[in-house]
């Protein structure tokens, strides 16, 4: 066996004698293991480890990490990445802490309670409270980490991002977060399924017929990762698998239910859609929005998301605040309705893959570049090389005939030709290009100057109470 296979040879060697429900070979194959084709006896294709005995709710990834932390070639790179040491958790039992937060403060997950352990210093971490934060007990039980080191040259600036004086905006960008409006990237469970088109070829590998449209399947972020002979399927973004999946299901609605957090979902659906699907209540969704927009406003237009992206509050009074659950499906019916590439012009598609229109704007540098696949498939903005750390969903208002609600304000000078054919112009104005994106809904379609005398937004007459600049 060649010692250096790359994922995809390693996956090839599973074939119809892998009988294992309960961890997909998908799942083995990313955890650096091919199949020797004998009963469960698999192989680290690089420290040539071999392993099978395997239990139900065995994490392949965590037992490779407890058994040849110091010895294996393919564990020391992949664990240096944030999103290598992420797939680790995917069992994680303490919902209080994130996984991504647990995996960007340099922690494996070992599989066994709630016990981790530093990639570097291999230091263990168990018995998490309420209060803990990852990053900070690292640094307080194992100062002289080399990653707590390397972090802390990175983040010594005390009224930085990490610094004291920024608790007020970090509150903020957790509930932009919690909210569903400002989302992080990665790092993602499966990369390489990031294309629709990678998911779609993935169902090459299934022998079986199953009885699903594929298309559908998809599109709603999962790859199938069985062994050819079962139908098990996983969402390339969050790692939920859903195993007996053959039959009439809707693959949104599965999603939503199994996976509360999954970003590519609230990205693609709205997280009024995955709220729903959990049956949580519209009183706390408005309470927490009245809560985000009312810190905003405080802050009197001096916020930025990671000191470059401005949000600046509405002349909208919080008193006459009002997000009921039917102004919030009435938001997500125009915010996630399907706009026709062919008929938008070529600025308004993705730079990227110039198919799908533009959906998302990169924080922090505010750039509106691409739609959702391709924005989570690369890590800088190929505009000005700045690392794409959030994304979040926008809605381009093109025209009247895109969006027959907007009822554009009388504009005293006069169109010419040029103007009316760039579809770029604020839909008020017509006078700046449209560089906002208002809040909650989300919308685009006004400059700055326009957003500032704003209240509710002429698309969804939903209340706007606050905006963020971007840049088409």
């Amino acid at each position: 066996m060649n010692i250096n296979m790359d994922f995809e040879s390693r996956l090839k060697t599973f074939n119809e004698n892998w009988s294992l429900t309960f961890i997909s070979p998908f799942e083995m194959a990313q955890a650096g293991f091919a199949y020797l084709g004998v009963k469960h006896l698999v192989r680290c294709s690089t420290c040539k480890i071999r392993l099978s005995t395997w239990r139900n709710g065995d994490n392949p990834l965590c037992i490779h990490f407890s058994i040849a932390t110091n010895r294996c070639g393919f564990l020391r790179e992949s664990m240096t990445t944030s999103r290598g040491r992420m797939n680790t958790f995917q069992d994680w039992p303490v919902n209080f802490l994130k996984p991504r937060d647990m995996a960007k403060a340099g922690f494996v997950y070992t599989g066994v309670g709630d016990k981790v352990k530093c990639f570097t210093c291999l230091e263990e971490f168990d018995k998490w409270e309420k209060n803990d934060t990852p990053m900070g007990e690292h640094m307080n039980h194992s100062s002289q980490c080399p990653f707590v080191i390397s972090y802390k040259r990175k983040f010594n600036n005390p009224s930085g991002p990490y610094g004291l004086t920024s608790l007020g905006v970090k509150t903020i960008e957790d509930k932009l977060h919690t909210e569903g409006i400002v989302l992080f990237v990665n790092p993602l469970f499966y990369e390489t399924m990031v294309a629709l088109t990678a998911r779609l070829k993935s169902f090459n590998r299934c022998v079986i017929s199953l009885q699903l449209d594929i298309n559908a399947v998809c599109k709603a972020g999962f790859f199938y990762s069985g062994n050819g002979y079962t139908d098990s399927l996983t969402c390339f973004y969050c790692g939920v698998t859903i195993i007996k999946c053959n039959g009439d299901f809707d693959p949104w609605e599965v999603h939503a239910e199994m996976s509360k957090t999954c970003n590519y979902l609230f990205l693609k659906k709205g997280k009024s859609f995955c709220d729903r699907a959990n049956d949580v209540e519209s009183d706390e969704i408005k309470s927490n929005q009245l809560k985000l927009f009312k810190l905003i406003a405080a802050k009197k237009n001096t916020l930025t998301l990671k000191s470059k992206m401005s949000i600046q509050s509405t002349k909208k009074h919080f008193k006459e605040i009002k997000i009921t659950k039917i102004l919030s499906d009435k938001i997500e019916e125009h915010l996630f309705q399907k706009l026709a590439p062919n008929l938008l012009p070529d600025n308004m598609l993705c730079k990227i893959c110039y198919k799908e229109v533009i959906e998302v704007a990169i924080v922090p540098c505010g750039h509106a570049i691409a739609c959702i696949e391709c924005a989570l498939s690369f890590n800088y903005c190929s505009m000005c090389r700045m690392s794409c750390s959030r994304l979040i969903r926008i809605h381009l208002c093109v025209n009247k005939k895109n969006d027959e609600n907007l009822k554009l304000k009388p504009c005293s000078s006069k169109m010419s030709s040029g103007d009316e054919l760039n579809p770029k112009l604020c839909k008020v104005c017509l006078k700046e290009e449209m560089s906002t994106v208002f809040l909650p809904c989300r919308h685009v379609y006004t400059c700055v100057k326009c957003a500032e005398e704003t209240s509710e937004c002429l698309v969804c007459r939903e209340d706007v109470y606050s905006f963020i600049k971007i840049y088409l």
